[in-house]
């Protein structure tokens, strides 16, 4: 996992799970604390860590993916894009 990246979620909070995954890993890419080429951790991984279903980390990937933020390589990992221009 890139160092600097935090993907805990809060249980207690009213924002879904997956909003909150989201979230964090938006707000790491806005403060550089992760790049374009990065890699994220696999699906299993970050559900492992955070204490989420997969499902839930597949969606945030899609999503992320949709706002042109990561891409998936089949067989290779999400990797960071980028912020979207704008």
């Amino acid at each position: 996992m890139p160092q600097g990246l935090d993907l805990t979620v809060d249980r207690e909070a009213e924002l879904p799970l997956g909003a909150q995954l989201a979230g964090r890993i938006r707000n790491a890419l806005r403060e550089g604390r992760i790049g374009p080429g990065d890699r994220l951790p696999s699906v299993r991984e970050l559900a492992e860590t955070a204490g989420v279903n997969v499902n839930t980390v597949r969606t945030v990937y899609a999503r992320l993916e949709s706002e042109g933020l990561v891409r998936s390589e089949h067989g290779r990992g999400t990797f960071v894009s980028g912020m979207p221009a704008g």
